[in-house]
């Protein structure tokens, strides 16, 4: 090779390609440079606006920074809720949980799966209690409920230790056996009262109904039930 344009020596020429590599790496990194909470774009044009979140708040500069207002909607978990509704105390547990669930940030409540929500052809069998007699009801049902299951990431459950529901305690197998995160939700009043041995075996999380609201499901944990079990 030769350096006669680098004053003609192999040092020159190195100093010259490690300056021009320099530089180059310099603009590149100038040009974007990402954060955790935002990204640094050029100044030129339009600011583009990724993944359509939402307007965000510009600070001036020879560069721009795109700082979002935090999004739940990206770190949000969907959960299948589980839950009896065939008494007074079940339909009560339920309305709470619900409540809960449409309040906690870190649940994508849009896309979560709820049995009731998703019963075949849209009719629930609490408004049309024959269809327990229908097998293509009942079996569409079951498979719609089960798909829910599969494709949720969390499993959050409803539990009243005095009228447990077996609907439930299937699901509950079958999320177990998916390695689905379960949450087991116990009415405050009724928290620390015995609960079924395999129920008991499969929760990874047991909280009182008050906790629900703001309990964080993107930071999974487990606890034991302060209770006993039969």
């Amino acid at each position: 090779m030769r350096f006669q344009n680098y004053n003609n020596t192999k040092e020159d020429y190195l100093e010259t390609v490690r300056k021009s590599f320099q530089n180059t790496l310099d603009e590149s990194l100038a040009r974007i440079r990402r954060r955790k909470d935002g990204i640094y774009y050029e100044n030129k044009g339009k600011l583009p606006d990724p993944h359509n979140k939402p307007k965000p708040t510009v600070v001036p500069g020879d560069f721009v920074y795109v700082q979002y207002p935090p999004n739940t909607n990206n770190v949000a978990k969907t959960v299948y809720f589980a839950a009896g509704w065939f008494t007074d105390k079940q339909n009560k547990a339920y309305k709470l949980a619900m409540d809960a669930i449409e309040k906690n940030p870190t649940i994508d409540r849009e896309n979560s799966y709820v049995p009731l929500e998703h019963q075949y052809k849209g009719l629930r069998v609490d408004e049309h209690p024959e269809l327990l007699g229908d097998k293509e009801w009942a079996t569409a049902t079951f498979n719609g409920d089960c798909l829910g299951i599969k494709s949720s990431d969390i499993f959050l459950c409803t539990y009243i230790p005095d009228e447990e529901d077996i609907g439930y305690g299937v699901e509950l197998g079958l999320a177990k056996s998916l390695g689905k995160y379960i949450v087991v939700v116990i009415p405050d009043e009724d928290y620390g009262k015995p609960i079924n041995l395999m129920s008991w075996g499969v929760a990874d999380k047991s909280i009182k109904m008050s906790e629900l609201e703001n309990f964080d499901f993107n930071k999974p944990e487990f606890n034991f039930y302060e209770g006993a079990v039969y």
